[in-house]
């Protein structure tokens, strides 16, 4: 028998883009006056969020060259907007892609955490960088001191969903406070540990005493997938297993069920089914 849906519930259950942020990506030469904006975003959201003290911002508004590291002509800068006027909501962050004949360890992200990698978490980047894919290091993640936090969370939607189906693996050390922000949005099957943490305040008096770096390791190929793994512990709480599922929605609006695991496509349908149903019972 084949199920007929009423059109509201047809449209319920579309993927769509439900961006409420506009998405530019570009490089130093296409844009440098966008590239110096998400330069000065990354400032302004990290003095606002207390991670810098105000000596480490420069005049032209951009962070110091000794913190702020991925520039050049191999950065991919990712950067969104909310295009209602007058708003100062916006949120960038960057890709650093390896040139020919580079590895992990030309990353600035290695310069930083190298001494502190395990054993294991170095072997697994070798591993990674031999038998996996390409390995690309993601950094400067930042808001505008006023935006949203959906800023953030939409263009990390952006990039992964770029990624996804590709043989991208991303290498980051990134601000540990952050990192256990995205594992409860995203589930810690995504951020895989590869050493101890990094202590940059200790070392540099531009930088908050309190702040470290954690390295990193994200599949994105594999992110959605693994939210739904995070999603069925059997140990976590009922509020941690509904964060997780609206992840997994948000996450894959935008989709086609064939950019998705059948598993996920799935899942996906049951809980917006499930959402509207709700929805249409409270509103009754």
């Amino acid at each position: 028998m084949t199920t007929v849906y009423e059109a509201p519930l047809v449209e319920a259950l579309q993927p769509k883009p439900y961006d409420k942020y506009t998405h530019v990506t570009f490089t130093e030469s296409e844009a440098p006056d966008l590239a110096i904006e998400a330069q000065r975003i990354h400032a302004e959201g990290y003095y606002a969020m207390g991670f810098v003290n105000k000596d480490a911002i420069q005049p032209d508004g951009t962070l110091t060259t000794d913190i702020d590291k991925a520039r050049g002509s191999n950065v991919t800068y990712y950067l969104d907007f909310n295009p209602e006027e007058g708003t100062n909501d916006r949120a960038a962050v960057r890709k650093f892609n390896l040139m020919e004949g580079q590895t992990y360890r030309d990353t600035p992200a290695y310069a930083i955490c190298k001494d502190y990698l395990s054993p294991l978490g170095e072997s697994l980047l070798d591993v990674v960088e031999d038998q996996e894919g390409r390995i690309k290091e993601i950094g400067a993640l930042a808001r505008s001191a006023n935006a949203k936090p959906d800023a953030v969370f939409e263009l990390f939607r952006k990039i992964v969903q770029d990624a996804n189906n590709t043989d991208e693996v991303w290498f980051m050390t990134i601000v540990a406070d952050t990192r256990a922000v995205l594992e409860h949005r995203f589930g810690k099957k995504n951020f895989i540990s590869l050493g101890d943490n990094v202590p940059i305040g200790s070392d540099d008096e531009l930088v908050a005493d309190r702040i470290e770096l954690a390295p990193t390791l994200v599949r994105p190929s594999k992110f959605i997938d693994n939210i739904l793994v995070s999603m069925r512990d059997p140990e976590l709480r009922v509020s941690q297993r509904r964060a997780l599922e609206r992840s997994l929605v948000f996450m894959t609006d935008g989709l086609r069920p064939e950019e998705m695991s059948d598993d996920v496509a799935r899942v996906r349908q049951e809980l917006l089914l499930s959402q509207f149903v709700a929805k249409n019972q409270v509103e009754s």
